[in-house]
C-alpha cells in the first residue's frame, strides 16, 4: 500500500478508536444543540440585548469589511474568512479534546441561534430566515465539521503536523469555496423568492 493511501486510510477507517465520521457527528449535534438552546434562551423583545446587537451591527465584527464588495471579491473574501477559521481549527482544534473545535463551532451555533431568534421575532418569516442559511449552510457546516473532525482524529492518531494540515486543507478548501460561491451568488437569489 503507497504511503498516500496509508495516510487516507488512517484518516477513514482508523485500526483502533474513533473514526472522523464519529467526531464530525459529535460536532454536528453540539452544533444543532448549541443553536437550539442560543435560540431559546435568547430574549426577543425589541429592547433585548440581542436586537441591540444586531442592530449596532456588532455581531458581524471583523468582517464588516465584506460588506459592498463586488460579488467576485466577496465571494473570495467569505471564502477567505471561512478557510482562516478552518486552518485555526486544523492547527488548534484537535488539542486538550478538540476543546477549540468544539469552541468555535458552538460559536457560530450560539450566532446563528440569536440572529434567527431576533429576525423571527421581528416578523421575519422563517422561510426567509431559512432561505438565507440553507443554500450555502448544507455546504460550508459540514466543511466546517470535517475540519474539526479531522483536526481531533488526527491528533489523537499522533499524525504529523504539516500533513494533517496540508489533508485538512485538501479536503475542506473545495468544500468552502463552493459554499462561498452558493452564498454570493445563489443564497440571495432564493433569499428575493421568500421575501
Amino acid at each position: 500500500m503507497r504511503q498516500h493511501d496509508l495516510y487516507i486510510d488512517a484518516y477513514i477507517r482508523p485500526p483502533r478508536g474513533k473514526s472522523v465520521l464519529f467526531y464530525w457527528t459529535v460536532l454536528a449535534v453540539v452544533f444543532l444543540a448549541t443553536a437550539a438552546a442560543s435560540y431559546a434562551l435568547t430574549p426577543a423583545g425589541p429592547s433585548s440585548w440581542a436586537a441591540q446587537a444586531v442592530r449596532s451591527n456588532n455581531l458581524l465584527g471583523q468582517f464588516k469589511f465584506l460588506l459592498g464588495l463586488k460579488p467576485l471579491l466577496l465571494m473570495l473574501g467569505i471564502w477567505l474568512k471561512n478557510l482562516i477559521v478552518v486552518f485555526i481549527i486544523l492547527v488548534l482544534g484537535g488539542y486538550l479534546g478538540g476543546t477549540l473545535s468544539y469552541l468555535i463551532i458552538g460559536g457560530n451555533a450560539v450566532l446563528l441561534g440569536v440572529l434567527s431568534r431576533y429576525f423571527l421575532a421581528s416578523g421575519v418569516s422563517w422561510r426567509f430566515v431559512a432561505a438565507g442559511i440553507l443554500p450555502h449552510g448544507i455546504v460550508e457546516l459540514p466543511a466546517v465539521f470535517l475540519a474539526g473532525a479531522l483536526a481531533i482524529h488526527a491528533v489523537k492518531r499522533r499524525l504529523p503536523f504539516f500533513r494533517r494540515l496540508g489533508g485538512g486543507l485538501a479536503r475542506v478548501a473545495p468544500l468552502l469555496l463552493v459554499a462561498a460561491a452558493i452564498e454570493t451568488y445563489i443564497t440571495p437569489w432564493v433569499m428575493n423568492h421568500f421575501r
